[in-house]
């Protein structure tokens, strides 16, 4: 586990990535390049000053656990909570999600960023100026408070946790953008185009996760809340110490495929003292 220092409040500062990287995003763009997915409407987002807009992945029409919890504490939240969830056919949605203030179905193609793209656009049209919060479900939690966590926040771009990996960036799973209008979606059209998405992890990453923050940072201010340098992923090495910190979130793959990371005793100890179901 690394010593490196673990820097709060971090200004995002640009940096180059390597040429054998910039190859990599060209190839994983190739291979993963589809059509953007189709969505459907099932409650209409509306105006409102702030959203947390939340991607579910369900291919079996039901929601894990975890999903249940993330759901119900997101809606204790003062923000609307906007649910964009993929299953294979619309008929699929669970019922429960219609507890959400907006609701959408998304077809199964695209990852978490192919429904981030849905949401700004959403809120854009429907809720220029509104502030949101977006977030994928491949983190348990919150298990603090949200809202004054980002009441903190000096940046239009916030990330809970950034890397050095491949370059500067912000990590994807949960992130905030003020002011969402037309003219922000412009500015991020890069990271997410209306026409295709990308449907492959490592072309999400190489071309999307890790561009975000540098495309942002053109023409907002960007940081994050943690950082640290050494290139690894804070939530997975330094899970423990970020909760002490007030992080919000644990991540999921912590239980399973990261579980060398962590004691997963410990993990599961931390999700019981929340509340959080363990199975």
């Amino acid at each position: 586990m690394s010593d490196s220092e673990i820097i709060e409040n971090w200004n995002f500062q640009p940096s180059s990535a390597a040429l054998r990287w910039r190859a990599k995003r060209v190839k994983q763009f190739a291979r993963g390049v589809c059509w953007a997915p189709p969505y459907i409407p099932v409650r209409a987002l509306y105006n409102r000053s702030a959203w947390t807009v939340y991607f579910v992945y369900t291919p079996s029409g039901e929601l894990s656990e975890s999903q249940r919890f993330t759901f119900r504490k997101l809606k204790k939240t003062k923000r609307g909570l906007c649910v964009i969830c993929a299953t294979p056919l619309a008929s699929l949605v669970p019922e429960e999600l219609g507890d959400a203030d907006a609701l959408y179905w998304k077809h199964m193609r695209g990852y978490d960023f192919s429904a981030y793209r849905i949401g700004l656009e959403l809120v854009a049209r429907h809720s220029s100026g509104s502030d949101v919060l977006f977030l994928n479900d491949s983190v348990l939690g919150p298990f603090s408070d949200l809202d004054l966590l980002l009441a903190g926040s000096a940046w239009e771009m916030t990330g809970f946790t950034a890397s050095a990996a491949r370059e500067n960036h912000i990590q994807s799973y949960a992130f905030h953008v003020r002011d969402v209008s037309s003219r922000r979606l412009k500015q991020l059209r890069t990271v997410v185009p209306h026409s295709i998405a990308l449907d492959t992890y490592d072309a999400v990453i190489t071309c999307q996760e890790t561009r975000m923050a540098r495309i942002a940072a053109r023409s907002m201010s960007v940081g994050s809340l943690w950082y640290c340098a050494d290139g690894k992923s804070l939530p997975l090495v330094r899970a423990l110490e970020l909760l002490e910190r007030g992080f919000p979130f644990i991540k999921k793959s912590l239980l399973d495929k990261s579980a060398h990371f962590q004691d997963v005793r410990e993990i599961r100890s931390r999700l019981q003292s929340f509340g959080h179901p363990v199975s």
